[in-house]
């Protein structure tokens, strides 16, 4: 260890190895320092790139969640929806089904009404022919007054002889009685 002069002594080489050791110590500490604030700046820069990702994924997790709760309400709501048009639909045509009873039974009664009106009406025009028939019977039976008093001429003049009228036994209806019971 020369530095331009003698030898240095003992004391002074001392000096000069703790210096230089003191030197290297101070490089290691520094470039360790270096090092170690390097590593905390990775650190801090991989905990924000991590707190990014993890937002990121929580904020993935959180939208399909409120998709999710989106589609829920969506479904529940078209649920409700489809039941509330079920429902009126049943209750419409539950309305259509009475209104279709009561027409019917409102048509059966017509119908019924028109069999009954039929059969009261097919009966009077029965006993219209009937009657009808009974008074032609009776008609033909039983002559007018003018044909009676020629034929009473006829047969007095022939025969010289009164004939009586016919009776009215052969007929059950008597239109000369019944005039007498309305007067």
């Amino acid at each position: 260890m020369e530095c331009g002069k003698n030898f240095l002594t003992n004391v002074e080489k001392r000096k000069a190895i703790l210096k230089q050791q003191y030197e290297s110590k101070q490089r290691l500490l520094w470039s360790k320092l270096i090092l170690s604030e390097e590593h905390i700046q990775n650190f801090k820069k991989q905990r924000k790139n991590e707190q990014k990702v993890k937002i990121a994924k929580n904020k993935e997790k959180l939208d399909k969640t409120r998709l999710r709760i989106i589609e829920l309400k969506d479904l529940a709501f078209y649920r409700i929806l489809e039941l509330r048009n079920k429902i009126k639909n049943r209750d419409r045509k539950t309305v259509e089904n009475i209104e279709k009873f009561k027409l019917s039974t409102l048509a059966k009664k017509q119908v019924k009404e028109l069999n009954q009106y039929r059969a009261k009406y097919e009966n009077q025009i029965r006993t219209m022919e009937i009657n009808k028939s009974l008074v032609e019977r009776c008609v033909e039976n039983k002559q007018s007054m003018e044909e009676e008093e020629v034929i009473d001429e006829i047969v007095l003049v022939n025969e010289g002889i009164e004939t009586e009228t016919e009776s009215s036994d052969n007929c059950g209806y008597n239109p000369v009685s019944n005039m007498s019971k309305n007067k």
